[in-house]
């Protein structure tokens, strides 16, 4: 853990100190995008709540939900840079619910963080601020992911953001090195006296096979800097082709608690097809075991498998057509006025981008 703080400091002592590693400035314009983000989702167990269980952001049912809208600053660093995501919609309240300073007080800034290229050749960025985790196969952008619902693993394995400093240094053109000094999970303000630290690698093999190895770790309980969280992530994706593509995400974590050591962990993977240049399929089968309840609240294991049909009719315009069932050992999903072991839900959605 020792290296992992040392290695962020010296990578900003060194870009700080030594101006001969720097890049000199070149003109860089601020870049405005954004993308808006709506679904209609239709649960055949017909919750009374209206609430599809266990989902990342595609929680409500049967109602036009605005998912996420966000206004996009951005200026690749030359050598100094910036990254601004302003949000609204359900999945910010989503995202920040866990967040120690308050639900409401971030959940419009969804990413804000600085950026500083250096190092030999400009081979190393050190960003600041508030990022997206680098856990994961999916991200909250639905744009950038292949289905339009959230898998298991990113709703309930992992992190949604970090508050901080990361260190990404490129030795080659196949090989990225990471490293990350931040508060802890979903946390902008920190809620204990410890960091987490985290490393990450990821290798590129003849352009078709990239594997990407991660792990992080801290303290995570409120007020506790002796209880360790550990996470460690592996994502796998081959494309095979032009139009063809397989990726295989695997995540386990501990965390020791008064009660004993806790585990969940879980298995993904994913096939997508291109039926043409604007048109694709995309499935997902998923495994998650929470063996003791903590990530969840339930003692439980979940699977889930999803059938997603993209259709781009325009550059800027995704629409996804979607069937997802999910199963658990448990009665838990509300169906009427009892439980079930299972739901199917169908979802159409649409994202806009400008």
């Amino acid at each position: 853990m020792r290296v992992s703080y040392l290695g962020c400091l010296v990578a900003i002592l060194v870009c700080s100190f030594d101006p001969g590693w720097g890049q000199e400035a070149t003109a860089s314009s601020v870049k405005v995008s954004g993308l808006l983000d709506i679904y209609y989702s239709q649960n055949l167990n017909r919750p009374p709540d209206r609430v599809n269980l266990y989902r990342g952001f595609d929680v409500e049912e049967r109602a036009f939900a605005l998912s996420l809208a966000e206004l996009i600053l951005d200026r690749q660093p030359s050598p100094l840079g910036f990254h601004v995501r302003l949000a609204a919609g359900k999945t910010t309240d989503v995202v920040h619910s866990a967040e120690p300073a308050g639900a409401e007080a971030v959940k419009h800034l969804m990413q804000a963080y600085g950026s500083y290229i250096c190092g030999p050749q400009g081979r190393l960025t050190l960003d600041f601020g508030k990022f997206v985790t680098p856990h994961g196969a999916e991200v909250i952008e639905t744009s950038d992911n292949w289905n339009y619902s959230r898998g298991l693993l990113f709703a309930w394995a992992i992190p949604y953001y970090h508050m901080g400093i990361r260190a990404k240094y490129r030795p080659s053109d196949r090989v990225t090195l990471g490293a990350y000094l931040v508060n802890g999970w979903n946390n902008v303000s920190e809620n204990n006296k410890g960091k987490t630290v985290g490393l990450q690698t990821s290798w590129i093999s003849g352009g078709r096979l990239t594997i990407t190895h991660g792990w992080m770790g801290g303290p995570e309980q409120k007020d506790r800097s002796g209880n360790w969280r550990h996470l460690w992530d592996t994502l796998i994706t081959y494309n095979a082709n032009d139009s063809l593509i397989f990726a295989v995400n695997h995540d386990y974590a501990t965390e020791k608690t008064d009660a004993g050591t806790v585990v969940w962990t879980g298995l993904a993977g994913y096939v997508r097809l291109g039926i043409r240049a604007n048109k694709a399929l995309t499935l997902r089968a998923e495994w998650f075991r929470d063996r003791d309840g903590f990530s969840t609240g339930t003692a439980q294991t979940l699977k889930e498998l999803t059938l997603t049909y993209e259709h781009r009719p325009q550059k800027d315009l995704i629409t996804r057509w979607e069937v997802r069932r999910d199963w658990s050992t448990n009665a838990v999903f509300t169906k009427g006025s009892g439980t079930s072991k299972g739901q199917t839900t169908f979802l159409v959605g649409a994202v806009v981008l400008f």
